[in-house]
């Protein structure tokens, strides 16, 4: 989401991450946050969302992301000028991957 600078947190993307194992049951869920980051034709940086710890045993399993509500869904950021205020709602993200971490 190069929308704005990291520092602005208004059109920042905001999703609701479920954890879906091969039975089809929820296994985890949890909001996660995912930053701005500007495109840059010879360097974009790599930004990470916010964690979702999750208990996992070995098996398959599919991340379903769906919206949750950032700043720029509030009235009060309506008359902010860059993206997610007069021209309405913005949140959207960029993915271009999942990284797993093992946590002890």
């Amino acid at each position: 989401n190069g929308a704005n600078q990291i520092n602005l947190g208004i059109s920042n993307g905001v999703k609701w991450l479920a954890v879906i194992d091969a039975r089809g049951r929820t296994v985890a869920q949890g909001v996660v946050q995912l930053p701005h980051a500007k495109f840059d034709k010879t360097h974009t940086p790599t930004v990470l969302s916010t964690p979702l710890a999750a208990r996992l045993q070995p098996g398959a399993y599919t991340l379903r992301l769906s919206d949750f509500y950032n700043m720029s869904y509030l009235d009060s950021n309506a008359s902010f000028s860059g993206a997610g205020g007069s021209s309405g709602p913005w949140n959207r993200a960029d993915i271009f991957g999942v990284r797993l971490q093992r946590v002890q």
